[in-house]
Protein backbone atom coordinates (compact mmCIF):
# COMPACT_ATOMS: atom_id res chain seq x y z
CA UNK A 1 0.00 0.00 0.00
CA UNK A 2 1.56 3.33 -1.00
CA UNK A 3 -0.23 6.91 -0.09
CA UNK A 4 -2.95 5.66 -2.84
CA UNK A 5 -6.32 4.13 -1.46
CA UNK A 6 -6.99 0.50 -2.29
CA UNK A 7 -10.68 -0.65 -2.71
CA UNK A 8 -11.75 -4.05 -2.57
CA UNK A 9 -15.04 -5.10 -3.64
CA UNK A 10 -16.85 -8.13 -1.92
CA UNK A 11 -19.78 -9.40 -2.91
CA UNK A 12 -22.77 -10.78 -0.42
CA UNK A 13 -25.46 -13.16 -0.56
CA UNK A 14 -27.02 -12.31 2.16
CA UNK A 15 -28.81 -9.62 4.55
CA UNK A 16 -27.51 -9.51 7.78
CA UNK A 17 -29.48 -6.15 8.52
CA UNK A 18 -32.60 -8.06 7.80
CA UNK A 19 -31.62 -11.34 9.94
CA UNK A 20 -30.16 -9.23 13.09
CA UNK A 21 -32.09 -11.62 15.30
CA UNK A 22 -30.01 -14.18 13.92
CA UNK A 23 -26.94 -12.96 13.63
CA UNK A 24 -23.84 -13.80 15.96
CA UNK A 25 -21.01 -11.41 14.26
CA UNK A 26 -19.56 -10.05 11.59
CA UNK A 27 -16.29 -9.22 11.03
CA UNK A 28 -13.78 -8.24 8.57
CA UNK A 29 -10.16 -9.97 8.74
CA UNK A 30 -7.37 -8.54 6.93
CA UNK A 31 -4.27 -10.40 7.11
CA UNK A 32 -1.18 -7.36 6.52
CA UNK A 33 2.19 -7.77 5.65
CA UNK A 34 5.15 -5.23 6.95
CA UNK A 35 2.74 -3.57 9.15
CA UNK A 36 3.82 -1.75 12.79
CA UNK A 37 3.20 -0.65 15.77
CA UNK A 38 3.85 3.04 13.93
CA UNK A 39 1.33 2.19 11.11
CA UNK A 40 -1.98 3.67 11.02
CA UNK A 41 -4.27 2.57 8.25
CA UNK A 42 -7.60 3.89 7.74
CA UNK A 43 -10.18 1.10 6.66
CA UNK A 44 -14.01 1.72 5.62
CA UNK A 45 -17.13 -0.30 4.51
CA UNK A 46 -19.40 1.79 2.29
CA UNK A 47 -17.68 5.26 3.33
CA UNK A 48 -18.10 4.33 7.29
CA UNK A 49 -14.73 4.32 8.84
CA UNK A 50 -14.25 0.98 10.85
CA UNK A 51 -12.70 0.81 14.17
CA UNK A 52 -9.71 -2.06 14.29
CA UNK A 53 -10.59 -4.68 17.29
CA UNK A 54 -7.43 -5.82 17.94
CA UNK A 55 -4.68 -3.25 17.18
CA UNK A 56 -1.01 -3.95 17.53
CA UNK A 57 0.47 -2.92 21.15
CA UNK A 58 4.30 -2.34 21.90
CA UNK A 59 6.16 -5.56 22.49
CA UNK A 60 3.12 -7.81 21.74
CA UNK A 61 4.29 -11.09 20.57
CA UNK A 62 3.48 -11.09 16.61
CA UNK A 63 3.67 -15.88 15.73
CA UNK A 64 4.79 -14.58 11.86
CA UNK A 65 7.51 -11.75 12.14
CA UNK A 66 5.94 -8.55 9.91
CA UNK A 67 2.63 -10.43 9.34
CA UNK A 68 -0.71 -9.57 11.21
CA UNK A 69 -4.34 -10.19 10.97
CA UNK A 70 -6.38 -7.01 11.77
CA UNK A 71 -9.32 -7.78 12.87
CA UNK A 72 -13.22 -5.35 12.31
CA UNK A 73 -15.89 -5.67 14.25
CA UNK A 74 -18.89 -4.91 11.70
CA UNK A 75 -21.62 -5.15 13.70
CA UNK A 76 -22.63 -1.32 13.99
CA UNK A 77 -21.63 -1.28 9.82
CA UNK A 78 -23.03 -4.40 8.37
CA UNK A 79 -22.49 -5.61 4.80
CA UNK A 80 -25.14 -5.04 2.32
CA UNK A 81 -26.75 -7.66 0.10
CA UNK A 82 -24.44 -7.37 -3.05
CA UNK A 83 -21.64 -5.25 -3.58
CA UNK A 84 -19.40 -3.80 -0.59
CA UNK A 85 -16.45 -1.73 -0.93
CA UNK A 86 -14.15 -1.77 1.63
CA UNK A 87 -10.85 0.88 1.15
CA UNK A 88 -7.71 0.71 2.68
CA UNK A 89 -5.84 4.20 3.15
CA UNK A 90 -2.53 4.49 4.38
CA UNK A 91 -2.84 7.25 6.94
CA UNK A 92 0.38 7.43 8.60
CA UNK A 93 3.76 5.00 7.57
CA UNK A 94 6.47 4.13 10.10
CA UNK A 95 9.69 6.81 8.97
CA UNK A 96 11.86 4.03 9.65
CA UNK A 97 10.69 1.97 6.66
CA UNK A 98 8.89 4.33 4.45
CA UNK A 99 10.30 3.78 1.23
CA UNK A 100 12.17 1.02 2.10
CA UNK A 101 8.72 -1.67 2.44
CA UNK A 102 5.55 -1.03 1.69
CA UNK A 103 2.36 -2.74 4.20
CA UNK A 104 0.53 -5.09 1.61
CA UNK A 105 -2.43 -6.66 1.85
CA UNK A 106 -2.01 -10.50 1.96
CA UNK A 107 -5.36 -11.84 2.62
CA UNK A 108 -8.97 -10.41 3.37
CA UNK A 109 -12.09 -12.59 5.17
CA UNK A 110 -15.45 -11.61 5.49
CA UNK A 111 -17.09 -13.99 8.17
CA UNK A 112 -20.53 -13.46 8.46
CA UNK A 113 -21.85 -15.97 11.41
CA UNK A 114 -25.56 -16.98 12.65
CA UNK A 115 -26.31 -18.32 15.60
CA UNK A 116 -26.85 -22.36 15.70
CA UNK A 117 -30.81 -22.76 15.02
CA UNK A 118 -30.92 -24.26 18.38
CA UNK A 119 -30.43 -20.66 19.66
CA UNK A 120 -33.31 -19.31 17.62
Amino acid sequence: MSTEPVSVTIDVADDPARDRELLKRATLRVTFVSLTVCDKIAVSLDGKELVVANPICPGAHMPMAGVCWQHYDLGDCLPKPGENSFVFTMVERNPDLAGQCDVEIADIELDIEYKNPREW
